[in-house]
């Protein structure tokens, strides 16, 4: 994937990269507060959500705070593992 170095076009790239991040993080969150487990079908669709925005925020790089968008998406790939 090659993405523009800057720009509104990168910019936009960074953003959609938090709202996958987003998306992959709440409907993990959903699972875990119902109670329902995730079908195989749907730990892989959060796993490639997390790779794209992973790929995407790469370019972003770490954000100044400890637990930044890169660290979580580190943390849901870890909890990711341990599913079927």
């Amino acid at each position: 994937m090659n993405l523009p170095p800057c720009g509104q076009i990168a910019l936009t790239h960074v953003q959609s990269g938090l709202h996958l991040s987003e998306l992959a993080k709440t409907r993990w969150n959903a699972s875990v507060c119902s109670g329902v487990p995730l079908l195989s079908s749907e730990v892989e669709a959060i796993r490639a959500i997390v790779a794209y925005a992973r790929e995407v925020l790469t370019v972003y790089g770490i954000e100044g705070d400890e637990e930044g968008p890169l660290d979580e998406l580190r943390t849901l790939e870890n909890l990711l593992l341990e599913e079927k």
